[in-house]
């Protein structure tokens, strides 16, 4: 008898056996991002609005002609109406004494 190990008493060993469990771990890792990070809801609402109403009240202001100055300085902005996405009614009125910021945004 000799001391010598054998194939069968050690198990698979080396670089091949290194390159199995990389391969398997990406594999694992690979399954378990495309369950937790895929999927989701689908883009954009196909039943619902892109746009709504706006009715503008009073008169507009003048319009921009130049950089001499701007006519519309000291002017009140139109009351308007606008409708949003699910469907409320928004009345902005800027002469009531309450000051508005209005942005537009779009992505």
């Amino acid at each position: 008898m000799t001391d010598e190990p054998t194939q069968e008493s050690t198990g698979r060993s080396g670089p091949g056996r290194t390159i199995l469990l990389a391969l398997v771990g990406a594999v694992v890792l690979a399954l378990v991002a495309s369950l937790t990070l895929g999927g989701g809801d689908p883009p954009g609402d196909p039943g619902g609005q892109e746009t709504g109403a706006v009715a503008v009240f009073g008169e507009g202001l003048p319009a921009f002609a130049g950089t001499d100055g701007d006519a519309a300085v000291g002017h009140l902005a139109p009351d308007f109406d606008a409708t949003t996405f699910n469907g409320d009614t928004v009345q902005v009125r800027p002469g009531d004494g309450t000051g508005y910021v209005i942005a537009f945004f779009a992505h």
